[in-house]
């Protein structure tokens, strides 16, 4: 596989701030482009479907005759990634650390992966390129560690007898928020319309922005986009022009180590996955021929708690 990446970068530092002892604590960066082309990738098709679609037996028409149907990989594929990447680093300092960072960025290719059976058509590929199944065009992440300033030796009760700062002080918390667009889905249908052996087939596509549906649960996305494809016909569609829902979760832990003896601790921890307890809906059904076609059937996993003592000794 032959690759080349390209990375161009404004300022490491284009603000700091000091610590009072020269130090800097808050380190913003700005990526301007950061991108990756691949040529000779390697991708998963049928190798030995019919050469042409059309009616009648589909052996004689296959690529070779002799054998039927026939998968694997090879390294024919393509694949390019165009991104701007703005990070933000804070380094611990008082009690307080952070990194986050934003990406807007876009990723096309004809093959995404050995793990993906959607190539259409094996006999031209220039019909398969588009976004890749991992195209998510923006992404926020955010992580954060916190010590509360409460108990000895911080803002906060530093005159507290020893029960009470055991009690409440030492606490730390620490989280991470993401939040990103939608994955592209692609359109299909389960059936061979074109006769050619196998059913990785699309839809037609009819001038319709798929993404201009209602965005419900009953039809996320315009099924008015797609319409089934005339009998020993390719479907028109593109791959992956169906837009999924996008997510955002948050997560937050709290902690406190308490000492026992010389050698022993125990930690608590309080963890909780999806604070705001934002359910987003999962994927739409995206086969054409179904019986949901357009439907959410499901959706992400809703708030979790969990406890956890640890002894170190």
């Amino acid at each position: 596989m032959n690759s080349c990446t390209l990375r161009t970068s404004l300022g490491e530092e284009i603000a700091k701030v000091n610590d009072g002892r020269g130090r800097r604590t808050l380190l913003p960066s700005l990526n301007f482009y950061v991108g990756n082309a691949n040529k000779r990738q390697v991708g998963y098709d049928p190798i030995n479907s019919a050469l042409t679609p059309g009616p009648g037996a589909i052996q004689p028409r296959r690529l070779l005759p002799a054998f039927g149907d026939l998968d694997g990989g090879n390294n024919k594929f393509s694949s390019m990634y165009n991104s701007m990447r703005v990070n933000l680093v804070k380094r611990f300092n008082k009690g307080l650390q952070l990194n986050g960072n934003y990406t807007w960025g876009r990723s096309m290719t004809n093959s995404s992966s050995l793990a993906e059976a959607t190539v259409q058509n094996p006999y031209n590929l220039h019909q398969e390129w588009g976004r890749s199944s991992i195209d998510l065009r923006q992404i926020f992440q955010l992580a954060f560690v916190y010590e509360l300033p409460f108990g000895r030796s911080k803002r906060y009760g530093a005159g507290w007898n020893p029960f009470v700062n055991t009690i409440l002080g030492g606490w730390s918390t620490e989280g991470i928020v993401r939040a990103q667009t939608g994955a592209p889905l692609n359109p299909r249908v389960n059936q061979d319309r074109a006769n050619v052996g196998r059913t990785y087939q699309r839809p037609n596509a009819t001038g319709v922005s798929p993404d201009s549906g209602p965005k419900t649960i009953y039809q996320w996305f315009n099924t008015a986009a797609f319409a089934l494809q005339p009998q020993y016909t390719y479907g028109s569609a593109g791959g992956f022009t169906i837009t999924a829902p996008g997510r955002y979760n948050w997560d937050l832990g709290l902690n406190k180590d308490f000492h026992l003896v010389e050698r022993a601790n125990l930690q608590f921890r309080a963890e909780t996955f999806n604070v705001a307890n934002s359910v987003s809906p999962g994927n739409p059904n995206t086969a054409l021929d179904g019986n949901n076609f357009g439907v959410v059937t499901s959706a992400t996993a809703a708030r979790r708690i969990q406890f956890a003592l640890r002894l170190q000794f």
